[in-house]
């Protein structure tokens, strides 16, 4: 599976309106998160923990292979690449 490909729409169950859903990551470990799941990530040789804040929908900066993640102590999201994101917890 592409990396690009990871990042999928899911409908709400239930509901049939169009726009009603959100965007999750598929990791490489078959793990689904979305928005607010808590997520370990490592960059280097460190491990981090932060809260998917956005998966998609990043306006001109928009990227399928990136989500915003917010880390503790701060108030802004960073752009984290899905491949650095090894679970869910």
């Amino acid at each position: 599976m592409e990396t690009k490909d990871r990042i999928f729409w899911v409908q709400n169950p239930g509901s049939s309106v169009y726009n009603d859903g959100a965007y999750k990551v598929r990791l490489l470990n078959d793990q689904i998160v979305g928005v607010g799941d808590r997520v370990l990530i490592k960059i280097g040789n460190r491990n981090y923990e932060g809260y998917v804040k956005q998966t998609a929908g990043f306006g001109m900066k928009w990227d399928m292979v990136s989500i915003s993640i917010l880390f503790s102590g701060k108030k802004n999201g960073k752009m984290v690449h899905i491949n650095n994101i090894f679970s869910k917890y």
